[in-house]
């Protein structure tokens, strides 16, 4: 009885060791770029390509060496637009190679037209005056609960974003008299407070925040859920007849530097695509 209960023991601290590896050296490197095709009436077929990034965490757990090879995977996607929903460094405010973090960012889809929201992590190390420099120098524009309507390869459509629902000020009306014959993306970085959004025409929501629990376990699930995102966790949502949400796993990492079960993620979403 005795060995066959050591045998177990060894053979369950091979599978948590092999677990543990898997999630600390290879899952966090295995990025999946998924693609959408999200309809709409208002643009021509395939007009259209938005990439989202999310949760990149800039810092202890992501270096900027492996954020260029990120970049290098966005480029070859030919995006017309990149929306960066939040959480674009770890510490905004101490991380020591944020002088670099332009250089790398203008080389993201030149030619794209670019936004970004702020996340929690902007507001929570007091980085939020560095966020928005390093947005300045490198082509993005920060949406602060505020909307602009883009005119793109003649196609028009509105863009949103609001500010970080965590730290930052929350506007449930700022996107009051939208046009609706347009097609809108919203960016919302922390995914449940969409439901104080449900009666707004927009067609596509996107955020991460949620890093889709960055650790799944067999049977127990996602342990560790953020503040305000643990009723979207990742994936497609639908909260009404128009409107669709999508929550990113993301990219980086925080607080713990594994990934399992939660690969990090590229969305792409091609407008008008049926």
């Amino acid at each position: 009885m005795l060995n066959w209960i050591e045998h177990l023991l060894a053979i369950l601290f091979l599978l948590g060791t092999a677990c543990v590896m898997y999630g600390y050296f290879l899952e966090p490197h295995l990025i999946e770029v998924t693609h959408h095709k999200v309809g709409h009436a208002s643009i021509k077929s395939g007009a259209i390509r938005i990439v989202q990034l999310t949760d990149i965490h800039l810092g202890d757990f992501m270096s900027l060496k492996r954020f260029d090879h990120i970049i290098d995977h966005v480029n070859a996607l030919e995006a017309d637009i990149v929306l960066l929903t939040g959480d674009l460094l770890d510490n905004a405010k101490t991380n020591q190679k944020m002088d670099k973090v332009p250089e790398s960012l203008l080389r993201l889809s030149e030619g794209a037209l670019k936004f970004a929201v702020f996340g929690n992590h902007e507001y929570e190390f007091g980085g939020e005056s560095n966020y928005r420099k390093i947005l300045e120098e490198s082509g993005f524009r920060l949406l602060v609960n505020e909307t602009t309507t883009v005119v793109l390869n003649s196609q028009t459509l509105q863009i949103s974003g609001a500010d970080c629902a965590i730290f930052g000020e929350r506007d449930y009306t700022f996107m009051d008299g939208i046009d609706p014959a347009l097609f809108h993306v919203f960016m919302l970085h922390q995914p449940d407070p969409i439901d104080h959004y449900l009666l707004v025409p927009i067609d596509l929501t996107l955020s991460g925040h949620t890093h889709s629990g960055q650790i799944r376990l067999p049977i127990l699930g996602t342990p560790i859920l953020p503040e305000l995102g643990k009723k979207y966790i990742d994936g497609w949502y639908r909260h009404t007849e128009r409107m669709s949400q999508y929550v990113s796993r993301g990219i980086g990492m925080t607080m713990l530097p594994f990934r399992f079960q939660s690969r990090p993620e590229i969305a792409v979403f091609d407008i008008g695509v049926e």
